[in-house]
């Protein structure tokens, strides 16, 4: 995804204000405060429907943003850069137990406690402020290392004074954080970082969290992301997407009681509002109400789901790293993907905590286009990004089926997403076996090119009349393409249900054999499935080029074609 227009223009507006202030700063402030105020303001208005004011939950997105235009060699300014990426200076700093805590003791930055009835500012309590940082720490910090197994967020070399990690209480404006890298680094390379923590937590939306609920949350977010960009890799360039999904995630295992997360479901921006928007989206709005997706994995499968799709990322970015960790998990994220779309129309009225979110009761309901079924037959047209869903609620009588179609085309969402078209053609009667039954005597056939990339559920009530309609033909490789870094995998499906002993050679264009081996196959995605890592017979990455995958099972012998992608 390239750096948009609007993006290189809030980082001119910034450093054009930056000059501007040069001399002139506002009462307790400094020009590089103001100016960075401003930069992130700019920033916030460059998103779709982006209000003054509203609160703006991580600055990683922006700074993630300002990195990619460098990286980039846009025309973006220096001056704006430099001062984004700045280390604050304030008036003094405490240390206990591996954090450094800076804050100023007067002026706009000193940080207060709110009164509980008029969530104003107490004077004189910037300590008991910091007191409740080093807490609240105290808390998440072991929770994230010692219980979860993350990774210590790496030492910074004693830049903000000494060997501690640095967290700066700051006035933010309408911002509650943000995690900020210490230098530049090559795209999925690990990078020391501080914090930036708002002062009060006075303009958090609902009035419940103001505070210190949005102190909590906030902590324990932007200390995940210290650890995610420290420890195993902080792919800027486009999958921002992730981290903000799986620190949205933490908050709610850190403090389940605050739900904060909420407010992103709820508002008109979110998933369930948009649902078409594709899944890796850099959308620095839509992210965050898509953390329910470590929800969904946690309950799913395991809460390790997710420490193991950061181990992967070691080695490759977020999508590829999740479908390797679910499927160690018995499923892949074509899976997961078509039945987290399923999970997402059970919510508001109609959901269940035993089978899908526990919380699922405060989630809003999924938007859906209503059609109206006129006999005998209906077509209905149009396109869904890689990894995004739309939801059709077909009124046929007094009968009504909730269609929920989604795209989960990984490959072409790895190589950068694209748009594709579908047909569904909804008839009163099974023409023929491509025709699926929906359990109220209407009958729909998806008409696409590639149905190995679609998945459909039928929904009646609380009753799902089908599994979702993922056609993974005997021996058809998937991801195809396959983008091979060492760790990710190809699945190469077959039949049966117990594993089973074959062999499996890949030969390149050339009819070179450049793997052979005997396999036993897993359970991947409910099914058995042989794996191929991308490697030769040597133990090198294959070069990228056109593939025959010949798999000897069970006296067959099947061929296929995968495109592999080197990285």
């Amino acid at each position: 995804m390239k750096t948009t227009a609007t993006i290189v223009a809030a980082l001119w507006l910034h450093s054009a204000f930056a000059l501007g202030q040069e001399g002139r700063p506002a009462e307790g402030t400094t020009p590089q405060t103001d100016s960075r105020r401003a930069l992130l303001e700019a920033l916030a208005s460059a998103i779709p429907g982006h209000r003054p004011g509203d609160p703006i939950k991580c600055g990683l997105p922006f700074i993630s943003d300002a990195l990619r235009a460098r990286e980039e060699k846009t025309s973006a300014p220096l001056t704006s850069l430099d001062i984004l990426l700045a280390r604050p200076s304030r008036h003094t700093s405490r240390a206990s137990a591996g954090f450094r805590v800076h804050y100023d003791t007067s002026g706009i930055h000193e940080p207060a406690m709110l009164d509980a009835g008029s969530y104003a500012r107490i004077p004189g309590s910037s300590h008991e402020f910091v007191d409740s940082v080093f807490s609240i720490l105290q808390y998440v910090h072991p929770l994230l290392t010692a219980s979860l197994g993350y990774l210590e967020p790496p030492s910074d070399g004693g830049l903000g004074g000494g060997p501690e990690y640095d967290i700066y209480i700051e006035e933010l404006g309408s911002a509650y954080g943000e995690t900020v890298p210490d230098y530049g680094i090559p795209d999925g390379d690990t990078v020391a970082t501080f914090i930036r923590v708002d002062n009060d937590f006075a303009f958090v939306r609902p009035s419940p969290n103001k505070g210190m609920p949005g102190l909590r949350v906030t902590v324990v977010h932007e200390l995940f992301h210290a650890i995610q960009m420290g420890r195993y890799g902080y792919w800027y360039m486009n999958d921002t997407y992730f981290y903000e999904i799986s620190s949205t995630w933490i908050e709610d295992v850190a403090y389940t009681e605050v739900n904060d997360y909420l407010q992103y479901l709820l508002a008109w921006w979110s998933h369930f509002r948009y649902p078409e928007t594709g899944f890796a989206s850099g959308n620095a709005r839509i992210m965050y109400s898509r953390g329910i997706w470590g929800q969904y994995v946690q309950k799913r499968h395991h809460i390790d789901v997710m420490r193991r799709t950061w181990e992967y990322i070691r080695g490759g970015p977020p999508l590829p790293a999740m479908d390797n960790a679910l499927q160690e998990y018995g499923s892949s994220f074509v899976e997961g993907f078509a039945e987290w779309t399923l999970w997402n129309h059970f919510t508001g009225y109609r959901s269940n905590p035993v089978d899908y979110y526990p919380e699922g009761h405060s989630f809003p309901l999924m938007a859906q286009t209503t059609i109206e079924f006129t006999p005998p037959s209906r077509q209905i047209g149009g396109s869904l990004a890689s990894l995004s869903a739309r939801y059709y609620n077909v009124l046929h009588g007094g009968d009504t089926v909730t269609i929920a179609l989604a795209n989960t085309n990984l490959g072409a969402a790895m190589a950068g997403g694209t748009v594709h078209p579908y047909t569904l053609l909804i008839s009163d009667t099974q023409t023929d076996e491509s025709y699926q039954p929906t359990g109220t005597g209407l009958y729909v056939k998806l008409d696409v090119p590639d149905l190995i990339h679609w998945a459909q559920w039928f929904i009646v009530g609380d009753v799902v009349n089908n599994g979702p309609q993922v056609s993974l033909e005997e021996g058809t490789p998937f991801p195809n393409p396959f983008r091979a870094n060492g760790s990710s995998s190809l699945s190469i499906p077959i039949s049966g249900e117990e594993p089973q002993e074959g062999t499996l050679q890949i030969y390149n264009a050339s009819l070179d054999l450049v793997y052979d081996g005997t396999l036993l196959s897993r359970q991947t995605g409910g099914r058995q499935t042989f794996l191929w890592n991308g490697k030769t017979n040597d133990g090198e990455l294959a070069e990228s080029g056109i593939y025959i995958i010949v798999v000897s099972l069970n006296q067959k012998v099947l061929t296929r074609k995968v495109a592999l992608i080197r990285e």
